[in-house]
């Protein structure tokens, strides 16, 4: 392909994530700065086509895993929510790959980078109510070059790499970009003049 054909394909590709984000905000009925979890899967899914590290790295298949807080009515409600979100993405890619997902419910004493390791774990979704995991979470994640997702852009501004808040009622991109590089990944620049770019480790 030609640089001005693969230039125009990325052109293409953009527009139709800001476009993405317009659609998944009209007549959202969300909660104040929560974009429900089945309109956070499309828009989540197109940032992954934009990470370089996904795109080299990773093998033949993405292993996506959803983190639960169990006994947090939020995180579990949201993380069944999302996970009946992926099944309706069955036959989606990144990038050519095909995806798997697990559910990882958190239970005090439970060591996360063994989990992360032994399921070979490419991104991390983490649900809301896991907060007081954020330490935790960003150890194992970034010990490991895995990516994390968030559900609570708050979480995206305490640590985690990507998320998702309402912003007059449409969605809007959270990346922080010191999470992201220290988690080993690495955004397409061009993906990330859709973002809200914040810079905290």
């Amino acid at each position: 392909m030609s640089r001005t054909a693969s230039t125009r394909r990325s052109a293409a590709a953009l527009g139709w994530l800001g476009l993405l984000c317009v659609l998944c905000g009209s007549g959202s009925a969300a909660r104040a700065g929560i974009v429900p979890e089945e309109k956070q899967v499309p828009i989540l899914f197109k940032m992954l086509t934009y990470d370089r590290t996904l795109a080299e790295d990773a093998g033949e298949t993405i292993h996506l895993a959803v983190l639960t807080h169990a006994g947090h009515e939020s995180s579990e409600a949201g993380a069944e929510a999302f996970t009946a979100a992926l099944r309706g993405q069955k036959d989606k890619t990144v990038n050519g790959r095909p995806f798997t997902f697990t559910n990882v419910n958190y239970r005090d004493g439970m060591d996360l980078g063994a989990v992360l390791e032994a399921d070979h774990v490419d991104v991390l979704y983490v649900t809301r109510g896991c907060h007081d995991l954020l330490k935790e979470i960003q150890a194992a994640a970034r010990a490991r070059g895995v990516l994390t997702l968030a559900a609570d852009a708050d979480d995206v501004r305490d640590g985690l790499s990507i998320g998702l808040d309402l912003k007059d009622d449409r969605p809007r991109i959270v990346v922080n970009l010191e999470a992201l590089h220290r988690e080993g990944h690495d955004l397409e620049s061009r993906a990330l003049r859709l973002c809200e770019v914040i810079t905290k480790p």
